[in-house]
């Protein structure tokens, strides 16, 4: 077997416009892990998620982000198993996703065996 890994970090500052609802927030971070996982030809069934709060933040606007990633993890048989909570004295958020699996040996599929002429698709 071999292991197979992903994870995603959104940074509020960064990456996340201020007008997106969290919901969709917490989608996307799942949905990336699950997209990268599946591309290697693994099926994700866990998640851990780690969230860095900042000292002043809306307790409905996290719920929300963990209620959108539990639908798209629900759709695909994923569990959110664990994670982590860390208090962030910074004025942003800072969210983890990491899903890992094991892939039957040689089954893998990576970057690295790409030949001229494969098919490329994007997802992001």
């Amino acid at each position: 077997m071999a292991a197979v890994s992903k994870r995603m970090r959104l940074v509020e500052a960064f990456i996340l416009p201020k007008t997106r609802p969290p919901e969709k927030i917490g989608h996307k971070a799942l949905a990336r892990c699950l997209s990268d996982i599946a591309a290697m030809a693994g099926t994700p069934t866990a998640a851990l998620v780690t969230i860095a709060l900042p000292a002043k933040f809306d307790v409905k606007f996290i719920e929300a982000i963990y209620a959108g990633m539990s639908a798209l993890a629900q759709k695909h048989g994923v569990a959110i198993v664990g994670g982590e909570n860390d208090d962030e004295s910074g004025a942003y958020f800072d969210f983890h996703c990491r899903c890992s699996v094991f892939v039957a040996r040689g089954k893998a599929v990576l970057r690295s065996g790409a030949k001229a002429g494969d098919a490329i698709f994007c997802d992001g």
